[in-house]
């Protein structure tokens, strides 16, 4: 009819009603897409969340070894012009103490350990519980502080309320070879710790290749036993036990 595209009913009112029903449906659309996206974002936070736990300890809430490697390697290779050290730490016979006090015992020196770290160390980058009773700490290179590591870790051992002595060594390798993996320069810093095992009145040691080197002297010479039992290398004197009052 004429008077279909002037009236109140016409072409015009079908298009702004078409106009009204686009907008409803990309309002509903983009509520839709809003649902959406916050349900990924909180995807996101869950995984990010359950990431961030498979990558902590599950006792002393330290990075795990694998997470440590992975942070080290970063923090280096993004600093590349910045000293850094890796420090080891370990607690001697640390079995003796699950063994005689439990479980819960030891793990409760683990924890109260990295507590001494974080209270002792401003400028640590990173922790990891490197295995059950062996610590790797990332920190810049600070050696005027490593005598109050040093102090730290002994009033910790003397003071820690276990009716068992408690042993913590140190050592500290200076990283200078950043070609390295982080893994080995752990193994360097763990080196100079087993340089001072059993060795009472210290508890700090410096990697040197002097330590390296006798070290591999060591494991060639067990390399070789077998070899050398079967060659009849060995030259045994066996030393008898006497008994003094009898002679027998």
């Amino acid at each position: 009819l004429p008077g279909m595209n002037t009236g109140p009913y016409g072409n015009e009112f079908y298009e702004i009603q078409k106009m009204n029903n686009r907008l409803v449906n990309s309002k509903r659309s983009l509520a839709k897409a809003n649902m959406q996206l916050k349900e990924t974002l909180e995807q996101i936070r869950k995984a990010e969340n359950i990431i961030e736990i498979l990558e902590r300890d599950p006792i002393t809430n330290l990075l795990t070894e694998k997470a440590f490697y992975e942070k080290a390697d970063k923090i280096l290779k993004e600093n590349p012009d910045q000293d850094f050290d890796i420090i080891a730490v370990d607690i001697e016979r640390f079995k003796i103490v699950n063994d005689a006090f439990g479980t819960a015992a030891g793990n409760q020196l683990l924890c109260d350990l990295s507590a001494c770290f974080w209270m002792w160390g401003r400028g640590i980058i990173a922790v990891c519980q490197n295995q059950a009773d062996l610590f790797a700490l990332l920190v810049p290179h600070q050696e005027a502080r490593y005598k109050s590591l040093e102090d730290s870790l002994g009033k910790f051992a003397d003071s820690y309320s276990l009716p068992a002595r408690i042993e913590v060594k140190a050592g500290i390798y200076r990283i200078e070879e950043r070609d390295i993996s982080t893994a080995r320069m752990c193994d360097r810093a763990f080196i100079a710790v087993e340089s001072i095992k059993g060795i009472f009145s210290k508890r700090l040691a410096y990697y040197d290749d002097s330590m390296r080197r006798k070290m591999l002297m060591e494991q060639k010479i067990l390399d070789t036993m077998v070899e050398s039992l079967l060659r009849e290398d060995f030259l045994v004197y066996l030393q008898p036990k006497v008994q003094l009052g009898t002679g027998r």
